[in-house]
């Protein structure tokens, strides 16, 4: 099962304001911060605010990590097979070697020739 928790959390932030802006209302000196007009951030934190909580639960079961790793393995079945078809095509056209093929797959050269159905010698 997947559960989801909920932290309420904020971002705290203290600057350094010259004393000529003590009068200035909050949203003035919010403004100020934003537009980076005046002030300095020397210290930043994030403070937690609530006590943590389940927001949701999923199904996420092993039968449904079971279907997910078949998809998975399904795709790099597929992909292994465009690999094995092009890395073929290229050593048999002559436009690239085994050993040129295999580094840039990044498996050895057994593998290559594998592929080929060329039997180890």
């Amino acid at each position: 099962m997947r559960v989801t928790t909920h932290t309420p959390r904020v971002l705290v932030e203290t600057y350094i304001v010259p004393d000529g802006y003590a009068g200035e209302a909050d949203e003035a000196l919010l403004r100020m911060i934003r537009a980076d007009a005046a002030g300095r951030l020397v210290d930043s934190q994030i403070v937690t605010t609530g006590r943590q909580r389940v927001s949701s639960r999923s199904g996420t079961g092993i039968a449904e990590l079971g279907g997910r790793l078949a998809e998975a393995r399904a795709v790099v079945d597929q992909v292994l097979a465009e690999t094995r078809e092009a890395a073929v095509a290229l050593i048999d056209s002559g436009a690239m070697s085994e050993r040129a093929v295999a580094e840039a797959l990044g498996v050895n050269r057994t593998t290559v020739r594998d592929w080929r159905g060329v039997g180890r010698t």
